[in-house]
């Protein structure tokens, strides 16, 4: 088989596990209802920018796993699907990023989808994938930021400047996701 073949096969296995029953079960409290009450405020109000639950002001985390999550919700209606779809696909680029990087520090086009299979078949991925919390959105901004880190740091020239450039865009969704934890992981 082929290595597209492959990579096809890989993303199918994992949308058939990892996204087609998301929304067959009910919202796990507290967690997944407050992921979905602030987004579900959001585009109830058109306001995406006044973080609100249950009409008071809630800025505990930074704004960008709640617009994810809105703009799902705008897309797919207010469900649990729709609030954990986020999760799922942030879930599907960890994966993606994983397989990426197998095949470029391996030199194999051929590991790429291994590698991803085996990031998206771990159990921490596959349970956490599923739920609506910011974990996985913030995992997939800074799994990217440390591939472009890794792809800048071993490129020259213009290219090393524009793996950076996206180090430095990942990173900062990264911060819009969960603050500067963002910034202190790619580094350490």
């Amino acid at each position: 088989m082929d290595v597209t073949r492959r990579w096809a096969l890989a993303i199918l296995v994992f949308l058939l596990v990892g996204v087609a029953g998301l929304g067959l079960r009910p919202l796990v409290v507290p967690d997944e209802p407050r992921y979905g009450i602030i987004p579900a405020e959001m585009v109830e109000s058109g306001n995406w920018l006044a973080l609100r639950m249950a009409g008071f002001a809630y800025y505990e985390k930074p704004p960008m796993g709640y617009w994810l999550t809105a703009a799902s919700i705008s897309a797919f209606g207010e469900n649990a699907f729709a609030i954990r779809l986020p999760s799922a696909v942030a879930t599907l680029a960890v994966a993606l990023v994983a397989g990426w990087m197998a095949s470029r520090i391996s030199g194999s086009r051929a590991d790429g989808p291994l590698g991803f299979l085996v990031q998206a078949t771990m159990v921490g991925p596959m349970v956490l994938g599923t739920v609506a919390i910011l974990d996985p959105p913030f995992a997939a901004f800074v799994g990217a930021s440390m591939a472009c880190l890794y792809c800048g740091c071993t490129s020259a020239g213009r290219a090393r400047a524009g793996w950076l450039a996206l180090a430095g865009v990942a990173a900062g969704a990264g911060v819009l996701i969960r603050g500067l934890l963002a910034l202190a992981l790619p580094g350490d």
